[in-house]
């Protein structure tokens, strides 16, 4: 792990704070009525115990004559909540669930308490009608960690979702310890099968493609570099929720609306320690973008793994799970 510093961008006048819950009466009655514990057979070879959690924020809406408002949305989330300690928020990356983190949570919570949730519009979790920009998923984070009462917790983040952790920490300053970002990035800047054809008009077509088994076998071929650990239940389990249009679309809202413009200019607010995880063999993330993220933090550390692909924390994830309870403890 080595350290490395980093520059400071200019400020930016942002909204966040419309976007924030507004009644404190609001948020008690969230705590005590809307955590729900249910069992679902999310994963095929056991039965989870899982939670949905009702949130309440506010993100921008659009009216038919051009005009721009605020919504207040109130859905549901998704998400396993496992062990005890300092909490350790886990965010998965575009196309997909909490399921990446099939191997990193349940080590996790050994030490800490671990959290880890479907983000809206993908995995298990409720598609509100909403933009699916990088405010708006900071916007029901910050919601979630309220609803959860969570006042000093870390993130650890893959993809996409390392912009939505540092737009969120870049708020929550006293708030958030430490950060993990694992390939942090914009994913149409990826060489994923399918990436690069998101904005076209074929892109809502082709999103159906990841509903198939053997679709999604062969993004997990492009994005491993050991190909003797995939297996057909990964590809299956991966696949499975984009049986549902509406995941499919709130997935492609989400990749396409990515703007590192959003989040930028903040990141020099960021006071707490972040640790970035990357690999060396990766040929699909975008590693030009992770150097301009990293250029931009203000105590940052890198880890780079060997014989690894774009999921390091699912390929090599002792290593990746060793790190993680170095840098978090």
């Amino acid at each position: 792990i080595l350290p490395k510093c980093a520059g400071v961008d200019e400020i930016r006048n942002m909204c966040y704070n419309e976007q924030r819950i507004r009644h404190e009466g609001r948020l008690l009655n969230r705590r005590n009525n809307l955590i729900t514990r249910v069992k679902n057979k999310l994963f095929t070879n056991k039965d989870t115990l899982g939670y949905y959690a009702g949130l309440t924020f506010d993100a921008f809406d659009v009216t038919p004559d051009g005009k721009e408002t605020m919504q207040t949305l109130s859905p549901r989330i998704h998400f396993f909540d496992e062990g005890t300690g300092q909490p350790v928020l886990m965010l998965h990356g575009a196309l997909q669930s909490l399921y990446t983190f099939r191997e990193n949570k349940d080590y996790l919570a050994q030490n800490f308490r671990v959290i880890t949730p479907d983000l809206l519009g993908h995995g298990y979790s409720e598609c509100p009608d909403m933009d699916y920009t990088i405010a708006d998923h900071s916007a029901s984070l910050r919601s979630f960690i309220e609803t959860l009462d969570l006042s000093s917790f870390s993130v650890v983040a893959f993809g996409i979702s390392c912009a939505y952790a540092l737009h969120l920490a870049s708020y929550l300053t006293e708030h958030v310890t430490r950060l993990v970002l694992i390939n942090p990035g914009s994913f149409l800047n990826t060489d994923f099968p399918g990436a690069k054809t998101m904005r076209s008009g074929l892109g809502s077509h082709n999103m159906s493609k990841y509903a198939k088994e053997s679709f999604m076998a062969k993004c997990l071929d492009r994005a491993y570099f050991d190909k003797t650990l995939i297996d057909p239940h990964s590809a299956e389990e991966y696949a499975r929720p984009f049986a549902n249009p509406d995941i499919r679309f709130c997935s492609r809202q989400s990749i396409i609306n990515y703007d590192n413009e959003d989040f930028i200019p903040r990141l020099h607010k960021i006071d707490c320690s972040v640790l970035v995880i990357s690999s060396k063999d990766d040929t699909v993330a975008d590693h030009e973008e992770q150097e301009f993220i990293i250029s931009h933090l203000n105590d940052v550390y890198t880890f780079e793994l060997r014989n690894c692909g774009y999921l390091p924390h699912e390929e090599k994830s002792a290593k990746v799970n060793a790190a993680l309870d170095e840098f978090l403890t």
